[in-house]
């Protein structure tokens, strides 16, 4: 049988998007922050505690 990633929860506000994951076949503990240049993509955010993933990234809110 294959192990599988699951999405646990999707998060899509107005400024803000991202999702909640769990991976059974890892553990970790980190995060990472970083600005994205792609278009509409802004500050991303990512928590890693066990087999849960959080990531988060703000939308940018410039117009191009």
């Amino acid at each position: 049988m294959r192990t599988r990633p699951k999405t646990l929860k999707e998060i899509d506000t107005m400024n803000l998007f991202g999702e909640l994951e769990y991976f059974p076949y890892q553990f970790a503990i980190g995060l990472s922050i970083r600005k994205l240049v792609c278009k509409e993509m802004g500050w991303m955010l990512r928590l890693y505690f066990g087999p849960f993933k959080l990531w988060l990234n703000l939308k940018d809110e410039k117009d191009e």
